[in-house]
């Protein structure tokens, strides 16, 4: 469908980044102000949106966790400045999470930024999983229970 391609051309574009990263440091400043925040942020994101969590965490040092689902279009160049943690949860088949990691573990590791990546057999993980908790032994589940274990860890 040449409407979602555009859309999904947009998404991809500079313009786009940029604007996302400045509103996601308007929401992090929102957030800070919050009662009971205590500089607790974590940014939580899927598919584009994964690439996003680590840019948003690379560009405000406020950000402490950076959880990234299946992530697509990391900037590598970025990541360096990443001031907290970062997690990436990829689904096995996501060919270019998978073929991206190496760098990606490299250059967290250059710059001393907790990284952990852990990869899932189910094909592409689904948003409805990331939300939604399930059943303890399940992928889905497995996933939540270890995302809320680096929340604890990073935030608490």
């Amino acid at each position: 469908d040449d409407s979602v391609s555009g859309v999904l051309t947009l998404v991809k574009g500079p313009d786009y980044s940029r604007w996302a990263v400045r509103a996601l440091r308007a929401t992090v400043t929102a957030l800070s102000r919050e009662p009971g925040v205590d500089e607790r942020i974590a940014v939580i994101g899927y598919g584009t949106g994964g690439g996003l969590a680590f840019t948003i965490a690379s560009a405000d040092p406020r950000v402490r966790l950076a959880l990234a689902y299946d992530s697509v279009g990391t900037d590598i160049d970025l990541v360096e400045n990443i001031k907290g943690a970062a997690v990436s949860f990829y689904a096995a088949d996501n060919v270019a999470a998978a073929q991206s990691l190496p760098d990606l573990r490299a250059v967290m590791r250059r710059a001393g930024v907790p990284f952990c990546a852990k990869p899932y057999p189910a094909r592409h993980l689904s948003l409805t999983d990331l939300v939604t908790p399930r059943p303890h032994g399940s992928v889905a589940g497995d996933r939540w229970q270890r995302s809320l274990a680096m929340l604890r860890l990073h935030l608490v």
